[in-house]
């Protein structure tokens, strides 16, 4: 039983190293009006061994509520395959 147990563990410890989408790094968040405005940078899969890993920036506007919820949340792509130390 323990064996089982085991490697039920390890299946589902690669799943969640190898089957998730790369995290979104929160690099700057500032207010504009009600809204909250969050950069993300996100590596993406372009890189190689010359240009090193590639990051694509991201913008999310959120709708902010009186009790610190977001809703209505937008995202947008602002840069595509830029280095990190070329955004902040």
């Amino acid at each position: 039983m323990r064996n089982k147990s085991f490697a039920l563990g390890l299946v589902v410890g690669l799943f969640l190293v190898c089957g998730c989408a790369p995290q979104q790094v929160l690099i700057a968040q500032g207010f504009a009006g009600e809204r909250v405005v969050r950069y993300t940078i996100q590596k993406n899969a372009q890189g190689d061994e010359k240009s090193g890993d590639l990051f694509d920036l991201r913008v999310r506007l959120c709708n902010q509520g009186d009790d610190g919820s977001d809703s209505n949340c937008q995202d947008t792509v602002v840069l595509e395959n830029v280095k990190p130390q070329s955004v902040y």
